[in-house]
């Protein structure tokens, strides 16, 4: 046998061999590509299953804030706006000096939780943020028009979740700041103050005010059962009362002294000794019973039209609210009513002084048992709703305005 016979069956084998290795590891190659591909779909799958927005990379926007910070400081904040005051009142609700009191108030050290936020600083890489002009703009034009935090951007240049960051913390730094001042329990001093005002301009002695109830309603969220009954039973309007601490409130009326102010109210609340209601159904040929009516159902829509006008100046609580957290809820309303009282006090329409502070006693604790102070408790308890003096005290009003009515006429 030749030597190229003996070579053939020792290179066969050898050239198989590789031919086979070849197509395995392009077989073993493509099968490994097929299984990543099936792998990254499964994946995408389901994290589009799971979620709407897909992760990515975040995209810069260059907003350009310093730019929008100068365009409202030439609009409204320049020595020469582009804007005058009645265009600042009008898309602010208050005036231009109130409003920079307020950003001042709030940006000072110390003065709140978030006061570092409305101070303008400098970020990681060195810009300027947003200025305390800007924050506040932002806040003020979402309680003012109700306006979705993204239509803040095209003008004060400012994100749609850092809008509403900044309607958050704005609400919280007012109620912190001026809530004390504005929110504050009516002293002595009120008391006589809105006797004397309510005597003289509708002829009720003895009447604190009108209470009623403004709903509010919660986007997204199931239809509450809070009712004005509901909403009276968990308010702590007559906490004090029931303490013992509620300032002094005497007054004679058609020969009669009573202890306790009352307010008024419509049909739905209870004949407490505190609230005076009308006559539902009043004969027709009782005149006193139909002229009391109509005398207490028109002081009585003060409230109503105070509601209205604070409705009015901030839109946002007029329509459904959007957010999901119920403090934050409490900040957007009780901002707004110290907002409303500023404006209020800004222009010289306040009847009470809002700067005068006096110690407000603590409230007795209750241990074990029955102490004394308790057994008071429950004596002023009843007499808080006593359907008699509620009774009686009505008779008295309608005696007391059917004779000023009469010694008018004469």
């Amino acid at each position: 046998m030749s030597s190229n016979d003996e070579q053939v069956p020792q290179n066969i084998p050898m050239m198989l061999i590789q031919y086979f290795q070849h197509l395995i590891s392009n077989d073993v190659e493509e099968l490994a590509m097929q299984l990543f591909e099936l792998d990254a779909q499964d994946a995408a799958d389901s994290q589009e299953g799971s979620s709407s927005r897909r992760k990515g990379k975040r995209k810069y926007i260059n907003r350009g804030r310093k730019d929008g910070d100068a365009r409202l400081w030439n609009d409204y904040f320049a020595p020469e706006p582009v804007f005058n005051e009645s265009f600042f009142r009008r898309r602010f609700r208050m005036s231009i000096r109130l409003f920079n009191h307020i950003v001042k108030e709030i940006s000072k050290p110390g003065s709140c939780q978030h006061f570092k936020y409305f101070t303008q600083r400098y970020n990681a890489v060195g810009v300027k943020g947003l200025s305390p002009i800007q924050k506040c703009t932002s806040a003020i034009r979402q309680l003012a028009y109700g306006a979705s935090a993204d239509q803040c951007d095209e003008y004060i240049r400012i994100g749609e979740s850092t809008s509403i960051e900044c309607l958050h913390k704005f609400c919280r730094s007012i109620v912190e700041v001026f809530g004390p001042r504005y929110l504050r329990r009516p002293n002595q001093d009120d008391i006589q103050r809105l006797l004397k005002l309510h005597s003289e301009k509708h002829g009720f002695v003895g009447m604190l005010g009108s209470i009623d109830c403004m709903h509010w309603a919660w986007r997204n969220r199931p239809t509450c059962s809070n009712n004005d009954i509901n909403v009276l039973n968990q308010s702590p309007v007559f906490n004090q009362l029931l303490e013992g601490n509620a300032p002094q409130c005497n007054f004679i009326v058609n020969g009669n002294e009573y202890t306790q102010g009352y307010y008024l109210a419509d049909g739905i609340y209870p004949e407490w000794s505190t609230l005076v209601k009308s006559f539902v159904y009043p004969p027709n040929n009782n005149l006193k019973m139909q002229y009391f009516k109509r005398r207490q159902e028109s002081c009585r829509k003060d409230v109503e039209r105070a509601f209205g006008v604070l409705q009015s100046r901030w839109a946002i609580i007029r329509g459904p609210e959007k957010s999901t957290s119920i403090p934050v809820l409490g900040d957007i309303m009780h901002a707004c009513i110290i907002l409303h009282n500023m404006i209020v006090e800004d222009e010289g329409h306040m009847i009470t002084d809002c700067s005068r502070k006096e110690h407000e006693p603590e409230p007795p604790s209750y241990n074990g048992g029955a102490p004394t102070e308790f057994a008071h408790y429950l004596q002023r308890f009843r007499s808080l709703r006593s359907k008699d003096t509620h009774i009686a005290l009505r008779n008295d009003l309608m005696e007391h305005l059917w004779n000023l009515k009469q010694a008018n006429e004469e």
